[in-house]
C-alpha cells in the first residue's frame, strides 16, 4: 500500500527545508559582517559569501513557490 502525503505534511517538510536554508543564510550574513569587520577584509570572501547568499534566497524563492503550489492542492 502506497501512503500518500498530506497538504499538512507537505508544507510541514516545506517549513524546515525552509528554517534550514534561513539559519544558512543568516550564519553567511554573520560571516559577512565578520568579514567586513577585519583590518583588511577579503574582498573574494566578500564576494563568495554574497553568491552563496544570493544563491539560498533563490532557494527560499523556490520553496516559497512550491509552497504555494501545495497550498493550491485539494485533497
Amino acid at each position: 500500500m502506497a501512503y500518500t502525503l498530506s497538504k499538512e505534511e507537505k508544507i510541514s517538510i516545506i517549513d524546515s527545508h525552509r528554517k534550514n536554508l534561513a539559519y544558512n543564510k543568516y550564519n553567511l550574513e554573520m560571516s559577512k559582517i565578520q568579514e567586513d569587520a577585519k583590518q583588511n577584509p577579503s574582498s573574494t570572501v566578500l564576494g563568495d559569501l554574497n553568491s552563496k547568499i544570493d544563491e539560498l534566497s533563490d532557494q527560499l524563492a523556490a520553496l516559497d513557490l512550491e509552497a504555494a503550489a501545495v497550498n493550491a492542492l485539494t485533497e
